[in-house]
Order: structure tokens, then C-alpha cells, then sequence
């Protein structure tokens, strides 16, 4: 291979390298959940967008008919105390996202019309509801 061929083939590796990192970037920003990954990174929370799972979506109810298995009064105190609206009795479109934490812990995240409006965070080997708080994140 003389050097010419070594710049052309050296120049299109960088071409498909740099179009790779574009499709990358491009791509991560496009979830449907980046905006509610970033609003918990903003609270110290590690989360990429694919590590919310939609656990449910509930049509035309509200976030208090959805929740089930936990103490409504627990889960609104936990998540006011997070700084989240929590106003359970609001109807619209409510979708359910739960993350895993590497602490045993699970983020739960009610969605109501696009907008985070419950969130808590529950212990998976029990004990109380916990509120999302910078200083305590994992």
C-alpha cells in the first residue's frame, strides 16, 4: 500500500468515525424520556433515559387511581418533600416509570400529560418511603 492509498483509507476511517459519533449524540438526545433522565440528573441522579421503565400508561385517570400497593398519604408526603407537585387527584394521560438503583432502591416516577407530578423513592427490601434528596443520592 503506497502512501496515498494509506491517506485515502485514513481519511475515510476518520469520515465514518466522526459520522458514528454524530449518530450517537443525535440519537441519545431523541428519547422520548431525556427530558425526565435530565431533570433527575439535575436532583444527583445517574439515570440515562433507557434506564426509565414504563411500567404502565392510564388513560383519562389520575395518579391516585393508578398507584397501587403503596400508602397514597406516604407517597404524597415522600415526594412534596422532593419538591414534586404530587397531586394525586388531577386526571390526564398517567404513565408509571420505575428505575433501578444500584442501592436496592427503586425511583418511581408518576407522569401526568407529559409532566413529572409524583415521584418517590421505595426501598426494594422495604422500610419507608423516601423523597429523591441530592445529598442522599446513590
Amino acid at each position: 500500500m503506497n502512501a496515498k492509498q494509506r491517506i485515502i483509507l485514513l481519511i475515510a476511517s476518520a469520515c465514518v468515525l466522526a459520522l458514528a459519533f454524530v449518530l450517537w449524540n443525535g440519537l441519545s438526545g431523541q428519547h422520548p424520556n431525556e427530558p425526565l433522565a435530565a431533570m433527575l440528573r439535575t436532583r444527583g441522579y445517574t439515570v440515562e433515559a433507557e434506564q426509565l421503565y414504563n411500567a404502565g400508561s392510564f388513560e383519562g385517570q389520575s395518579i391516585g387511581q393508578a398507584l397501587s400497593g403503596v400508602n397514597l398519604e406516604d407517597a404524597v408526603a415522600a415526594s412534596m418533600a422532593g419538591g414534586f407537585p404530587s397531586d394525586v387527584n388531577k386526571t390526564g394521560n398517567v404513565t408509571l416509570l420505575l428505575c433501578a438503583l444500584g442501592n436496592q432502591d427503586v425511583i418511581t416516577l408518576f407522569v401526568l400529560d407529559g409532566e413529572a407530578e409524583l415521584c418517590f423513592i421505595q426501598p426494594l427490601l422495604g422500610g419507608a418511603l423516601k423523597p429523591l434528596d441530592k445529598e442522599a443520592a446513590p
